[in-house]
């Protein structure tokens, strides 16, 4: 799916800035002296191109272009100068900025933005023209190595609806596919951007799971097309009734589809009844007695997944208690499962002082014990904290949600929904 080119730069500048740095001084002959902002002052307060431009030069001139401050701050400004041309489509121009780009890696973000607004001006012959080269010296990098998988993400974000455009099934297919595969069957960028979108906003024909399953589908692979979304629901991904809409046309496309997609379905569903009898065999709580999930059958389970180390995970603590109180006696239970990052008695100490520093009532795990015969954020495909995932009263997953930003607001709006105000 899409991100906003705001949100987009601010997530690559904070995930960037040190390799960043790395790059421009392993490129160097010389080190370089440091530049103090402000570089740039007011440059992302004004809408206007000419007066971007304008606050560029003036900023150039004060401050030239040497450093790692100064040369982060100018790289990031021409490819958003680029960028805004590319969106009056003055391709032209835009090409002109990102020659000025001294690094390849941004180099190649700036080609990918400015792909992406000519694909949605309906220049996508010239997008796949110029994203073609980097996208496959990607693949090549990740089919081997198994690296760079974050950034081949990212570019197959724009790639696969420039290709979608371009009515290149078959080619979605290749790319996407080791890259779903590899990354347990779904995509960093979908996850992001649903934990950055409200739902109300999100635009399920951005997710790169349903390209990839309508490219599937287009290329006669509908059974797998329907493994892909339902997954994407029975995950926890997504449950809207948009999708379920999806699952139903792709299944009614092929004989018997309804009777394959019940029994995917099942099997998905089983699999994760699995997890929940692994984890109350392995796992303890912070008083040593073991998780009873069939104590908890009935109820509505949030499986809170946080640690003492986490700023967002903490903060999200104070409106936790508030649901609880609120939803207990309704049908709510919340179990808490910390990851930490020290050795086993420093984590428990760390864990035990956090759980009473934010007042949590209810039952908490330590995922580092015992994590070697059942891991908890693995088995349950946890790559961000905090994440929440929401069982029904059968333990199966309704609802899977990451952060604390607008896409956060989705796990409160679903138990209001489920358990009223």
């Amino acid at each position: 799916m899409r991100l906003s080119y705001a949100i987009l730069a601010i997530l690559l500048f904070s995930n960037a800035a040190n390799a960043f740095s790395q790059t421009i001084s392993k490129d160097s002959t010389k080190a370089k002296p440091y530049v103090p902002s402000p570089v740039l002052k007011g440059f992302y307060l004004v809408k206007e191109l000419p007066e971007k431009i304008k606050i560029y030069n003036t900023s150039l001139q004060q401050y030239p272009d040497t450093g790692r401050s100064a040369t982060i701050g100018y790289t990031y400004a021409r490819i958003t100068i680029a960028t805004e041309y590319a969106k009056s489509g003055d391709v032209k121009s835009a090409e002109n900025w990102l020659k000025k780009i001294p690094v390849l890696t941004y180099y190649n973000q700036g080609v990918l933005n400015v792909a992406a607004e000519m694909n949605k001006r309906g220049e996508s012959a010239y997008a796949e023209r110029v994203l073609a080269p980097i996208v496959d010296s990607l693949s090549k990098i990740y089919l081997k190595t198994g690296k760079e998988k974050s950034l081949f993400n990212e570019n197959m974000v724009v790639y696969a609806r420039v290709l979608a455009n371009n009515h290149q099934p078959e080619r979605i297919v290749s790319y996407l596919k080791p890259l779903y595969e590899g990354s347990g069957k779904s995509f960093e960028s979908d996850l992001r951007s649903m934990a950055l979108t409200k739902p109300a906003d999100y635009k399920l024909e951005n997710n790169l799971s349903v390209i990839y399953a309508k490219a599937l589908s287009e290329t006669g692979h509908t059974k797998e097309a329907i493994k892909v979304l339902s997954f994407l629901n029975l995950s926890g991904q997504c449950n809207t009734k948009e999708l379920r809409e999806a699952i139903k046309a792709e299944y009614l496309k092929i004989p018997g589809g309804q009777s394959f997609y019940y029994k995917f379905a099942d099997s998905i569903q089983h699999v994760y009844h699995t997890k929940l009898t692994a984890f109350a065999l392995n796992k303890k709580d912070d008083k040593g007695k073991p998780v009873n999930f069939d104590a908890l059958k009935g109820k509505y389970v949030l499986l809170d997944f946080w640690g003492s180390w986490c700023g967002p995970c903490r903060a999200s603590h104070p409106h936790l208690k508030e649901l609880y109180t609120k939803y207990k006696d309704k049908g709510f239970e919340i179990v808490g499962i910390a990851q930490e990052h020290s050795a086993l008695p420093a984590d428990r100490l760390l864990w035990t002082e956090a759980i009473a520093k934010d007042g949590l009532t209810w039952v908490q795990v330590l995922n580092n014990e015992n994590r070697d015969k059942f891991d908890v954020v693995s088995e349950y495909g946890v790559t961000a904290f905090p994440t929440k995932i929401l069982l029904d009263k059968e333990g199966n997953i309704i609802g899977r949600y990451i952060g604390n930003s607008s896409g956060g607001e989705g796990f409160t709006n679903k138990l209001k929904e489920l358990l009223g105000e």
